[in-house]
């Protein structure tokens, strides 16, 4: 393991060291969640019984979940 971080340096220096993401095909939404999310921030989360004046990323994960989605939320 120390081996592969040692390349990693000698290779790219600190840039190197950086997280890298996993290879493979991007994640990517399905477009009826793209359509639906877009109709929603046109429209006030009070209109769904929220408590809040505007869009926020923990009412939307719960509002998608309420429709039956697995949201995860990624930082």
């Amino acid at each position: 393991m120390v081996r592969l971080w040692l390349n990693r340096y000698i290779q790219d220096g600190v840039e190197g060291l950086r997280t890298r993401k996993p290879p493979g095909r991007p994640e990517q939404k399905a477009p009826i969640i793209e359509t639906q999310l877009e109709e929603l921030l046109h429209q006030s989360p009070q209109d769904y019984g929220y408590q809040v004046t505007g869009w926020q990323i923990n009412v939307l994960k719960d509002w998608f979940a309420r429709q039956g989605f697995h949201v995860v939320i990624i930082r």
